[in-house]
């Protein structure tokens, strides 16, 4: 079993690393099947989750418009995910990440970069241009794939001097892709329904995240295991004991929670409260649903 054991500083994130065995591939805190085995999905829940969000993009009326909660416009959700797709392209063809640290103003630096240097705001143009990211971002990925050694995962300069398995980047992308694409379609008023099968593909990426959300400070003196099941099946797990992390949990004893993929994600990236989550909890500490999140901060 992989484990991860971290501790978040106020100079960045410290990971102790278990390695798997040999022949598994790492992804997150989890021992999984053989390097790219799950490939064909992958870039299939990416281009579902761009097409999306460019239907959204190609019908708005008006791009630079407020949103409701937050403080970005929906041209702006629609840079922020263009210079990230373009970003994640770069890093996995080798080039270093411009985000020497995971703090908030350097990412907000980042952003705000970006909405100077891309001044359209037609939501067709900018739906056309993310398109063309996604692409490139698949295609990259996909030369990655096939360059690299039979039953290795390869991985790639990611923020702050660390390195991520390729995969990553593309389920990085397919969850901002969705999670934006909500935010969008409240604002525009348009429903958004993604399939349960390309929102687990982005899920996934709670197992690389939950790491570097968790917030030690704010779990002392309390912990408990925790196991998640998704509608798909997916399920995983991770411990917290007195301000540490441990990622790979097999045991089921404490709060299980189960929900859709795409409610997790929503109720993880603080989008919304347990109680409007639609999720569900039990076993003996169930009650510590409520609060877990409360053990994380947003990324």
């Amino acid at each position: 079993m992989h484990t991860k054991v971290v501790c978040m500083t106020t100079q960045g994130v410290n990971v102790h690393t278990v390695e798997p065995d040999e022949g598994a591939s790492r992804v997150g805190g989890s021992t999984t099947t053989p390097a790219f085995a799950d490939w064909p999905q992958l870039l299939s829940a990416l281009q579902d989750a761009a097409s999306m969000v460019t239907s959204l993009l190609e019908s708005a009326p008006d791009t630079g418009g407020r949103r409701e909660i937050g403080e970005w416009s929906v041209r702006e959700m629609a840079v922020h995910l263009l210079a990230g797709t373009r970003m994640y392209a770069e890093c996995l063809a080798g080039t270093t990440s411009p985000l020497r640290d995971l703090r908030r103003n350097t990412l907000d630096a980042f952003n705000a970069g970006a909405f100077l240097t891309q001044s359209e705001d037609r939501g067709p143009a900018l739906a056309s241009l993310l398109r063309e990211a996604v692409d490139r971002l698949a295609f990259v990925g996909s030369e990655v794939r096939a360059a690299s050694v039979v039953g290795r995962l390869p991985d790639a300069p990611w923020h702050a001097g660390m390195r991520q398995p390729a995969p990553f980047f593309i389920r990085t992308i397919v969850s901002e892709l969705l999670l934006h694409g909500w935010d969008m379609a409240k604002v525009l008023g348009r429903r958004w329904d993604p399939d349960e099968a390309t929102a687990s593909e982005a899920s996934r990426l709670l197992l690389d995240v939950v790491p570097l959300m968790f917030n030690p400070r704010k779990a002392i003196g309390w912990g408990g295991s925790f196991w998640i099941v998704e509608s798909s099946g997916s399920e995983w797990g991770f411990e917290i004991h007195d301000g540490l992390l441990e990622m790979g949990s097999s045991a089921r004893a404490g709060c299980l929670i189960r929900g859709q993929a795409f409610e997790i994600m929503l109720w993880t990236s603080g989008r919304c409260e347990w109680n409007g989550s639609g999720l569900t909890a039990s076993g003996p500490a169930a009650t510590l649903a409520v609060k877990l999140m409360d053990a994380f901060e947003a990324l």
